[in-house]
């Protein structure tokens, strides 16, 4: 019987990581991943909130860079993003334990390309547009 939930589980919860353009949120802008990571952390407006603004811009600005490419690529580990991210959080004095793990939560179901982020992005089919019109 276990067995059988064990395998059940496995085809609903992804246990490999789909990186590299094989990942829907491989075209995801950095604004995109801001905007998407800000829904889905789902917290009221307040001093937190803005908090997370400036962590998320400078995960995504000119320094870093991140977007859907460098996050789902083979060159990094899902700790080096979240390494990241992190160190972007702690730069913005963001010390709210429960919305760190969220933040790391996000990055982990980008890099397995969970389709349940879709709804964070907001398009009319749900992942980041393909075709460089992103």
């Amino acid at each position: 019987m276990q067995q059988r939930v064990a395998a059940a589980l496995e085809k609903l919860v992804p246990t490999e990581e789909v990186l590299g353009f094989t990942n829907p949120y491989f075209d995801a802008t950095g604004e995109q991943l801001k905007r998407a990571a800000m829904r889905y952390i789902q917290i009221p407006q307040g001093p937190v909130t803005a908090k997370v603004r400036v962590a998320l811009s400078a995960f995504v600005g000119p320094d870093m860079l991140f977007n859907g490419c460098s996050i789902t690529s083979r060159q990094f580990t899902a700790g080096q993003v979240c390494d990241a991210l992190m160190d972007c959080a702690k730069n913005a004095d963001l010390v709210v334990p429960s919305v760190l793990a969220s933040l790391r939560q996000f990055v982990v179901d980008i890099r397995m390309g969970d389709d349940g982020l879709k709804r964070f992005f907001g398009t009319s089919k749900g992942a980041p547009a393909r075709g460089g019109s992103a």
